[in-house]
């Protein structure tokens, strides 16, 4: 006996409510085996195929191309046998055809946030760990305490707290009104309006809420780069050959950044406001994102326990999650989960910058273009590879002597390689 069921839109992260459909991978009549790639799907985090979690028949697809579904609603009708049918319902990958969410709707295991990065995304205050940080934030702008989230209804999928929620109960409340409805604005010059894209529209999102609700500042050093220049060049064809992968700067960014972090550990954890309490939250796991120019824009992944890794594997591991952003293959689980972030923008050919701290992170390090200039060296003028190595922080965990010295910490990394990276 077979079941008709709806495969449910699912939830890769617990900001995420909704999806658009970029193109079926599968066609209706095709026969669908669990795992199978089905459909592409960009949500506000990532584009990625998502892996059927049903086995059956394709009967009919209800969600076109560019259009949108929320989560836990039904992206496509599956033809499935009774007994998988019971099991895929209570697990929550499926929905009954009446398309009404899933009961305590849960991730598919293809798109699933590990407990590690959900943990280091939102916190572990015992009252917020159910919360967002934009759910946080927005009460705490709303003078909501933590405790009391729990008593506003929830419109969200899963019974998810939606920022509408808490615009709402504020607003019934007496406290700060909802924002007024968007107008058009008429700027007296003529072009062409294209929306935004889910990712695009996140990444807005993310950056307003970094910068009104994080005090930043900012710092800056000069690194000579001159010896591990000549370091990585006597090592580059040689490790390629026997590692499969090209040695590239980022594995040495990446093991300055967390030999700086064991003198100032503060660098690696987030404030956290739960009503009139103030925490700072540190972390012993050190989750390190990266800047990654990609086909729909700027992409942030995450390399997970980077402070367990080798050099060699966080070269292999850097490689691997360049070429899935080059590729648009990240997942939402390759992008969540950081707990401190580096940025390359030298690549591209500055010089200086400023840059905008992931919320809730306490630190961003930029590290900008190689030039030669001439310097001072035991008393005498050389040219000289100088690289500014600069970094945006959150001036309620670090202050500025922290913040210059945890720069002058990776100087003293990148200056010494053959202390450091000797074992290459």
């Amino acid at each position: 006996m077979s079941v008709q069921l709806g495969l449910a839109m699912p939830q890769p992260g617990e900001t995420i409510t909704e999806g658009v459909v970029m193109q079926w991978l599968k066609k209706e009549g095709d026969m669908i085996k669990e795992k199978d790639p089905v459909v592409e799907l960009e949500t506000a985090k990532a584009v990625y195929d998502f892996e059927s979690p049903l086995e059956g028949k394709l009967i009919k697809i209800l969600v076109q191309p560019n259009e949108t579904q929320q989560v836990g609603k039904s992206l496509a009708i599956i033809e499935c046998d009774d007994e998988k049918a019971k099991k895929y319902l209570m697990f929550g990958v499926a929905v009954p055809l009446d398309n009404a969410p899933a009961a305590a709707a849960a991730p598919s295991t293809a798109t699933a946030v590990t407990p590690a990065a959900t943990t280091a995304a939102t916190g572990t205050g015992a009252g917020a760990l159910q919360y967002s940080p934009l759910i946080r934030t927005l009460a705490q702008e709303h003078g909501i305490p933590v405790g009391d989230l729990a008593k506003i209804p929830a419109t969200g999928a899963g019974g998810k707290l939606t920022k509408e929620d808490i615009l709402n109960y504020a607003g019934n409340k007496g406290g700060a009104a909802a924002p007024t409805p968007a107008v058009t604005v008429n700027t007296g010059v003529s072009g062409k309006r294209t929306e935004a894209t889910a990712i695009r529209k996140r990444i807005a999102d993310n950056l307003h809420l970094s910068k009104t609700t994080i005090p930043h500042a900012g710092s800056a050093v000069d690194v000579d780069m001159t010896t591990l220049m000549n370091f990585r060049n006597a090592k580059k064809d040689e490790f390629q050959k026997k590692n499969g992968v090209p040695l590239s700067f980022g594995p040495f960014f990446m093991t300055a950044v967390m030999e700086a972090i064991k003198q100032y550990p503060q660098a690696n954890s987030f404030y956290i406001v739960e009503g009139a309490k103030h925490f700072i939250e540190a972390h012993d796991m050190i989750n390190i994102g990266f800047a990654v120019g990609a086909q729909k824009g700027l992409m942030v992944p995450v390399l997970k326990n980077a402070q367990s890794k080798s050099f060699v594997e966080l070269a292999k591991g850097v490689n691997e999650l360049v070429t899935k952003a080059k590729d648009g293959k990240l997942s939402p689980d390759d992008l969540t989960g950081g707990t401190i972030t580096v940025n390359n923008p030298g690549a591209l050919g500055s010089t200086r910058g400023n840059q905008i701290i992931v919320y809730p992170q306490a630190i961003i390090v930029g590290f900008q273009k190689m030039v030669e200039r001439p310097a001072v060296v035991n008393g005498k003028v050389e040219v000289r590879t100088i690289m500014e190595c600069d970094c945006s922080f959150d001036h309620r965990i670090l202050d500025g002597v922290e913040a210059v010295g945890f720069l002058e910490a990776i100087r003293n990394v990148l200056e010494n390689p053959e202390k450091y990276f000797n074992t290459i």
